[in-house]
This record gives structure tokens, sequence and C-alpha cells, in this order.
């Protein structure tokens, strides 16, 4: 649980805005902790927790997954992404914004 909560300590308020929606007793925040529990998996042969990076999410909503079609660097700390427009003519889904996160 530490190791999760100091993990998620830098985008808490991100998470707790935009990690799903509050469901009941369980907000946005409790969600994201949900997830990153899930996602550090117990090593018991080396006795230590890993966590598996494709198994986090930083946001969670009901926008259609991103189709990744190119992923370059042309110069060290910088980066370019370019991905399929899934948006089907869709103006509130040609209005969808991406939001990175680096780890």
């Amino acid at each position: 649980m530490k190791k999760c909560y100091d993990f998620i300590l830098p985008y808490k308020g991100y998470a707790s805005l935009y990690f799903g929606y509050r469901q009941g007793m369980r907000s946005c925040y409790n969600q994201a902790i949900t997830n990153l529990l899930n996602a550090f998996k117990l090593d018991f042969a080396l006795m230590t927790i890993v966590p598996e990076y494709p198994e986090v999410q930083f946001s969670n909503g009901n926008l259609l997954a991103p189709i990744p079609t190119g992923l370059s660097s042309a110069a060290a700390g910088t980066f370019r992404v370019e991905w399929y427009n899934n948006a089907a003519g869709d103006p509130d889904r040609m209005a969808d914004q991406l939001q990175f996160a680096v780890f």
C-alpha cells in the first residue's frame, strides 16, 4: 500500500478528478489506488513488489482508446506520437485531447 501511495503522490490531484466517476462510496482517487494495488505484483521468489507498468492507468473514462501508429524521438527529451483518428466524424470525439504522463 505504501509503494502505491508513493507512486500516486505526484499525480494525486489529477487522479482525484479524472479517474473514472464516483460510484457510491468509491471516489475517483480510491479507484486509482485500486488500479495501482492490482498493478503492483508480489514476487514471492525475490520477496519484492514489482509494478507492472502496462497495467497502470493514470486516468479512466469513457473516451475511445488511442490507437498509436508511430512514436519517434528526434532529440533527447522530446517525442512525437501519431495515432489513428477513430473519431468517425463525431464532433465531440474530434475535440478529445490527450495528456501524457511520463515516468
